[in-house]
């Protein structure tokens, strides 16, 4: 019985980690060809892959903090071509 119970509870984790590595890929991957532009001082930045998958968004922009000034806000992304 116990040997069930740790092989489900492992499928269960297996799963749960499947299932979070997904949910993260499918928000990092529509900006990874993007910068963003500071509102506060206007310098163009670029964040890693895991704080553009963690970051809060808006319908047309992200939270980041500012590799510049430092300041957080709400950054508009800039397609690369």
């Amino acid at each position: 019985m116990q040997i069930l119970l740790r092989a489900f509870l492992m499928i269960l984790i297996l799963i749960a980690i499947i299932v979070v590595s997904i949910i993260l890929y499918k928000r990092w991957r529509p900006l990874r060809n993007a910068h963003f532009i500071c509102p506060h001082c206007g310098s163009i930045t670029t964040p890693g892959r895991i704080v553009l998958a963690i970051s809060p968004a808006r319908a047309d922009s992200r939270l980041l903090q500012c590799a510049s000034c430092g300041r957080v806000g709400y950054m508009q992304p800039v397609w690369d071509v």
